[in-house]
């Protein structure tokens, strides 16, 4: 090689080994800015939550007693025949005053159902249709306008369950709608309910001490660590209406009964046997957050909900099953999308891509397209149709917003005229 030649080959080499630690410098930089920002996700965690489960640690519910029993085909049961009263307690500060009535088959219900009626409706859905406010309840307003509408005795039973997922909804409508044979079965969900997984309520007393949890297994002791085990709140007889009225109006901090709840939630958190664990190099908390909005995603014990973890429902049995013995019924299904306040607010509803995935996957299976009320929403005071900003759940008037607009929609639909046509 002649000296000319030699002289051109090294610059060119000077060229790409100055790109090449050009580039790394980029990628290092880069991986050490995620570092950083991974690190300080995870000590705003540990500041806001310590080493408790997603959320708990501000907020809980006192109840009057224990309103659910064990079930393990379902995950819990409601007791029958019951009502009973609590608070929400954010930060200690009792907030929020609520009140939940259940009929003689545990199902909520806050007036009196038709005794006779000429339709039935099966709606199954979470605690979006399973909690009232103020005597409210979105499918009671449907019975009541589309008894109108159409001008026929309507019943419509709530099969709503607080922390039901899509599976157990199905789970649960496989046996009700074969047993009580209604003419529309309907699946209203949130899109959380999408990747919710399968729970059970379980109750494990101690020293005279009312106690529940939730799992994501039926088989949970006092003792387990080996699943989530997540307290549902603290029960004292105490806790009676007039006394939970006025600590909310009045918010004295330094009542004996409000100090000792909050002890005893605290012991209830301290108590957990999986506390979040930091210091994990095996998963990113900051993507879950950008992923799955749940920087906690996936792990038991510590995951705001257990979560289906496929991006479809195709291999689950039981679900695929229960799909088998709905269609197979003589009645239609329809499937509602309730939107929250940020999707009411976005005008769009907001899914992660598992989320899409499975909401596409249902759609197939089911043979429907889910109502979307996004087309029919306010256009002033969204707020005001949530327990905000305490509670996310609907207020009375978000359930008399979601009634209203499916009652108009399943009367353009004429859904119910199906009945007629059987019969014919």
């Amino acid at each position: 090689m002649t000296e000319s030649m030699t002289e051109l080959v090294k610059p060119r080499k000077s060229r790409r080994r100055q790109l090449a630690q050009r580039l790394a410098l980029v990628l290092a930089s880069g991986l050490l800015t995620l570092l950083a920002l991974e690190v300080a996700y995870r000590v705003k965690l540990f500041a806001t939550l310590g080493h408790t489960p997603l959320g708990a640690s501000r907020s809980f519910m006192a109840h009057q007693h224990v309103p659910v029993e064990f079930d393990r085909e379902f995950g819990f049961r409601y007791r029958p025949n019951q009502t009973f009263v609590g608070v929400r307690i954010v930060d200690r500060k009792p907030v929020l005053f609520y009140r939940r009535t259940f009929d003689e088959f545990g199902n909520p219900r806050c007036r009196p159902a038709c005794k006779d009626p000429e339709l039935t409706l099966a709606v199954f859905g979470d605690s979006f249709t399973a909690q009232a406010d103020d005597e409210t309840l979105w499918t009671e307003v449907v019975e009541a306008e589309l008894s109108r509408q159409i001008s026929k005795r309507i019943r419509v039973v709530n099969y709503g369950r607080d922390a039901y997922g899509i599976l157990q909804m199905f789970d649960l409508a496989a046996s009700r709608a074969t047993q009580d044979q209604p003419d529309l079965v309907v699946f209203a969900f949130i899109s959380d309910d999408l990747n919710r997984d399968r729970s059970w309520t379980i109750r494990s007393d101690r020293n005279a001490e009312q106690r529940v949890f939730s799992t994501d297994s039926p088989d949970q002791s006092e003792h387990s660590t080996g699943n989530s085990r997540i307290p549902n709140g603290v029960y004292d007889a105490g806790i009676t209406e007039q006394w939970a009225r006025a600590i909310v109006r009045t918010q004295t901090m330094d009542d004996e009964l409000l100090l000792s709840l909050n002890e005893r939630y605290q012991r209830l958190l301290d108590s957990n046997p999986l506390p979040i664990d930091y210091w994990s190099l095996g998963r990113s908390f900051l993507f879950h957050r950008l992923r799955n909005r749940d920087p906690f995603f996936g792990i038991p014990g510590v995951s705001a909900n257990p979560r289906f973890q496929a991006d479809d429902f195709d291999g689950d049995a039981r679900f695929m099953a229960a799909v088998k013995t709905l269609r197979s019924l003589d009645c239609p299904i329809t499937l509602i999308h309730l939107p929250q306040f940020e999707e009411l607010e976005a005008g769009r509803y907001l899914l992660t891509a598992q989320q899409q995935s499975l909401l596409e996957s249902l759609k197939v299976h089911v043979g429907v397209d889910p109502i979307n009320l996004l087309d029919r929403r306010p256009t002033k005071d969204l707020g005001s149709l949530f327990l905000l900003p305490h509670d996310r759940h609907p207020s009375a008037a978000g359930h008399r917003y979601y009634g209203e607009s499916i009652s108009v929609i399943l009367g353009e639909r004429e859904l119910l005229a199906t009945k007629s046509k059987r019969e014919m």
